[in-house]
């Protein structure tokens, strides 16, 4: 019969998760793992397999409180404008490591396995902006100027770009004007703003955000930790 764990699988991978923010998949070494994690290699190899296993479970664990994060602010606000304005603005407020997304491309890229998570990651978050941005226009609070998914373009673009230019230390207040000035284009042309909430027509007729794919690695309560 085999012995229960004597630690906490999302513990572990929370620790692993620091480590790989701070040092990269490439430049964290197995004594890394096992110094910020505590586990004896045998214990490692047992539950997570090698390095590249246990990365892939810890970006599963970063992706899904991202995810969190983003339809938090989007639920929780007036309107899908401000939503969008208050995940960028959480962003600006958080240390330049947040994003294991943005930091680790030019370094797993080789790896066909770990590309092809990384491009379907970027693709499902694109997918949930231009839901929301489409509904969005359909409320007449975002800009049809352009279409909803060149709009989620945008949007993906300022996010990558903001995270490696907080991770090269550039001056918060550029950071702040940058996200401010892209963040116009969702502004609709001589169009007051909508209130959904207020509005109970305009709420009932919102898309809803896509259901949260329910994971027991991850707790509520630890979302804001994950990519803290």
């Amino acid at each position: 019969m085999a012995r229960p764990r004597s630690f906490d699988e999302q513990e572990v991978l929370l620790k692993a998760l620091d480590v790989f923010r701070n040092k990269g998949f490439r430049g964290t070494s197995l004594t890394d793992l096992l110094a910020a994690t505590g586990l004896s290699k045998s214990s490692l190899y047992d539950c997570f397999g090698n390095k590249k296993q246990l990365f892939l479970k810890a970006f599963a664990l970063y992706r899904q409180a991202r995810l969190n994060f983003l339809q938090s602010h989007l639920e929780n606000a007036p309107h899908i404008r401000a939503g969008v304005e208050g995940f960028f603005q959480a962003l600006l407020a958080a240390p330049a490591e947040g994003c294991l997304s943005c930091s680790e491309p030019a370094v797993i890229s080789h790896d066909k396995e770990m590309g092809e998570i990384l491009a379907t990651d970027q693709a499902e978050l694109e997918d949930f902006l231009t839901k929301e941005l489409t509904a969005g226009q359909q409320l007449g609070n975002i800009s049809s100027a352009m279409s909803a998914r060149a709009l989620a373009h945008s949007l993906m673009v300022l996010y990558q770009g903001l995270q490696h230019m907080a991770r090269a230390g550039t001056p918060a207040q550029y950071l702040q004007e940058a996200v401010t000035g892209v963040l116009t284009i969702l502004d609709p042309v001589g169009a007051p703003e909508k209130n959904c909430k207020s509005d109970g027509r305009l709420q009932s007729q919102r898309e809803k955000p896509a259901a949260r794919t329910p994971s027991h690695r991850i707790k509520p309560s630890q979302n804001k930790r994950v990519l803290d």
